[in-house]
């Protein structure tokens, strides 16, 4: 586990409204095998990304501890 992050800076509000704040929770991990495609209907894309091309989160994930 890398850490666990909550509170205050992790609230978000979605665009219909919802209120939620999260707990995250950060493991390594190596990816074995990895197909490139989502595996649920929430998922729009996933791909690697350099830290210096990461997009902006609407969370704060500490990209020290992402990268």
């Amino acid at each position: 586990m890398l850490g666990v992050f909550g509170g205050r800076e992790f609230r978000y509000r979605y665009p219909n409204g919802d209120d939620v704040e999260y707990t995250v929770v950060l493991f390594r991990c190596v990816a074995i095998g990895w197909t490139g495609r989502a595996i649920d209907d929430e998922t729009a894309s996933l791909r690697y990304v350099a830290r210096g091309r990461m997009p902006p989160l609407a969370l704060p994930y500490p990209h020290d501890v992402l990268f």
